[in-house]
């Protein structure tokens, strides 16, 4: 009872916000980027929010829970390595977007590649890129109901989707990112608070360390306790995370509505410094500390961390299930908005309505959200998979994104438009119907969304050897146009969009 009573106090004070922010949402570009101008301390909260998704207060210390450290090891590689991505593709995009005055992750591929039909099949690979963590996040909030409050699964997602739809349909990402500010700190306190509750319990029992390694010693090790975690697996996956991760299409948002390149880069360091301190140095240490104290948790490694908590710390119970409504309701609202922007933006205009004025897209894009929170519903409710595994096809298919639809109008020259359209749709199949049992989950001990990455990867190179280069001219507004900007890099002032890079 004392949880849902915090609940419905969180919920009302969000409602509060987004009634406030609803009548600064005067166009399309408000709705959905926030007009372009958040400053430096939100971006960086909203970015580790959305990071630190339902993935980092359930998924990843349940994961270690059942797998040990191999998982934590890949963390902080993927971690790393998505950084790297995330600053210079973040970088490209961002400098173009303002240009351009884009929206979506499709907005930079089909002015480059110039697509025409294929326009639409685009926004829905893109679509479809999405909506695994979108469920993902739903599934959380409906484990932690039942796990909590003794709630159906089903309602709880009924839940959260009421939460996630209200925040958009009113608020949009301006409410989106103060939310994820104040749940980002929620986040932060509650990982915090079980650290220095559930370290002295674990001491009063022992030496915890010799412990663990005399009763698990799998657990510190390749390919980890369950046997998952295999040299090539875990290169593989480490790989297709890290490319991936940072092109899932709400980060690709992101890049967009941060008031200044010098604002966007330096939030992604500080976002991520956050994330390493908590998702993969305090997180890993709660897996191990619950392992500890409560081995053989059953129902599944997502439910693992609230059953330990509910159980062992109770007087932080409800704070911990609030949290994980904040990281799941923090990262879904970005989902939800980033997939109603790719409807309302690359297909709404093109099936209904070809002229459209500001107000009627506004409304409309708030639609789009509605509908994307019920379809989404309905996926969740089925109870597709892991938490994690659901969000490293998201991953991985953000991979798919970098190489079909970023790499060639922000990085290189050589890929062309019929590589881009053939590799995005036959790699997106693959993991599809691996998916529906159609082609096989794994394959030489690798999931599918793995090799999916890699086939990608490879017909990219090889549909651009053999079919004809983007034009000149276009290739010419994109990449002379970045370079001219990113040299020298953060010193220069583009005089022509008046971003500075300082």
């Amino acid at each position: 009872m004392l949880f849902l009573i915090a609940l419905s106090l969180y919920f009302f004070i969000f409602l509060g916000v987004s009634i406030y922010h609803y009548k600064h949402n005067t166009n399309v570009d408000s709705y959905y980027l926030a007009d372009r101008s958040t400053g430096g301390f939100l971006q960086t909260m909203t970015n580790f929010a959305t990071i630190s998704s339902s993935f980092t207060m359930m998924g990843a210390i349940g994961f270690i829970y059942g797998h040990g450290l191999a998982y934590a090891y890949a963390g902080w590689m993927w971690t790393s390595l998505y950084i790297l991505v995330w600053l210079i593709i973040g970088s490209r995009a961002y400098l173009l977007s303002k240009k351009n005055n884009w929206i979506t992750g499709t907005d930079i591929a089909t002015e480059y590649f110039k697509y025409g039909k294929f326009h639409i099949a685009a926004s829905l690979i893109l679509v479809l890129v999405q909506f695994p963590y979108l469920i993902a996040q739903m599934m959380a909030v409906g484990y932690l109901f039942n796990v909590f409050a003794g709630i159906d699964v089903v309602y709880g997602v009924l839940v959260c989707v009421l939460i996630l739809t209200i925040y958009g349909f009113v608020g949009g990402v301006k409410t989106v990112i103060w939310s994820d500010a104040i749940n980002g700190i929620i986040i932060m306190s509650v990982l915090a608070a079980l650290f220095i509750l559930l370290v002295p319990k674990a001491l009063a029992q022992g030496p915890m360390l010799a412990t663990l390694v005399q009763q698990f010693p799998k657990q510190f090790t390749f390919p980890g306790a369950l046997g998952t975690w295999k040299p090539l697996h875990a290169i593989t996956y480490t790989a297709t995370f890290g490319i991936g991760y940072s092109c899932i299409p709400f980060f690709i948002n992101r890049y967009f509505t941060a008031k200044s390149y010098s604002v966007m880069r330096k939030s992604i360091g500080k976002s991520n410094l956050i994330v390493n301190i908590f998702t993969w140095t305090v997180g890993p240490t709660l897996g191990l500390l619950m392992l500890y104290l409560m081995p053989g948790v059953s129902g599944g490694l997502d439910k693992v961390p609230p059953t330990v908590v509910f159980t062992l710390v109770p007087i932080v119970g409800v704070m911990y299930g609030i949290a994980i409504v904040a990281g799941s309701v923090s990262t879904a609202d970005s989902a939800m908005l980033t997939v109603s922007s790719l409807l309302l933006k690359d297909i709404y205009p093109r099936i209904l309505k070809k002229e459209a004025s500001e107000k009627h897209m506004l409304w409309a894009g708030r639609i789009c959200t509605l509908l994307v929170g019920l379809v989404a519903m309905a996926f969740a409710v089925l109870n597709p998979s892991y938490i994690v595994i659901l969000v490293g096809m998201s991953a991985a298919m953000g991979a798919i994104v970098l190489f079909c639809f970023l790499m060639g109008p922000l990085g290189v020259k050589w890929v062309t438009k019929s590589a881009s359209i053939w590799a995005s749709v036959i790699s997106t199949s693959y993991i599809i119907l691996s998916l529906f049992g159609v082609l096989p989950k794994t394959l030489y001990g690798l999931p599918a969304t793995t090799i999916a990455v890699f086939l990608c990867l490879g017909l990219v190179i090889i549909f651009s050897a053999v079919t004809q280069k983007v034009n000149k001219t276009i290739q010419s507004e994109f990449h002379d146009y970045l370079y001219d900007c990113l040299t020298p890099l953060d010193q220069k002032v583009v005089s022509k969009t008046t971003i500075s890079t300082n």
